[in-house]
């Protein structure tokens, strides 16, 4: 078994070219900046992005986040995962229920949303927003059967969990 870290997060690969993405036990690595950990309900100069979230980012000596971030629900369920460069969000940024469904996602470059942003709606249904600099210049839904990213049993994997609340057709 050999593990890598993919994002942040663990991957596992049996040797057959197989990852498999679980959910990160202790402390994030920082590299050169310095681990920072906030409790639930505690000020912290990382925001969160989920309610209720004990949160870790890294921060350089002056105190600029940069690094990954990642919040933690109570029970220790992954609740966000996402970087930041030189203070400004990078990269992909993933939010999750306490359930484990995908809740939404975003990629930022130079501190903006671009390209695809998902949101799960009130209805279980995912919409997509097309982001351009920050702003949004189209929209869509998708079906109820798309796979999105979920975390099974401590395990990230594809599933319909964030469609349970949409309507039967």
């Amino acid at each position: 078994m050999i593990t890598v870290m993919v994002a942040g997060l663990l991957a596992c690969t049996s040797g057959r070219g197989t990852a498999q993405v679980t959910a990160p036990l202790g402390d994030l690595e920082c590299g050169k900046a310095t681990l920072q950990t906030s409790a639930e309900g505690q000020a912290s100069p990382a925001p969160r992005w989920a309610e209720g979230t004990a949160v870790q980012f890294c921060t350089q000596e002056d105190g600029t986040l940069h690094g990954p971030q990642l919040e933690r629900y109570a029970d220790g369920s992954v609740a966000v995962q996402g970087e930041w460069r030189k203070g400004e969000r990078a990269g992909d940024w993933t939010r999750w229920t306490s359930q484990g469904a995908f809740s939404a996602s975003v990629t930022y470059v130079d501190g903006r949303a671009e390209g695809v942003r998902r949101e799960v709606s009130d209805d279980g249904l995912v919409v997509e927003l097309v982001m351009a600099k920050g702003v949004a210049v189209d929209l869509r839904t998708l079906p109820a059967d798309t796979p999105m990213p979920e975390w099974r049993e401590g395990v990230l994997t594809e599933g319909l969990a964030h469609a349970a609340a949409a309507p039967p057709p």
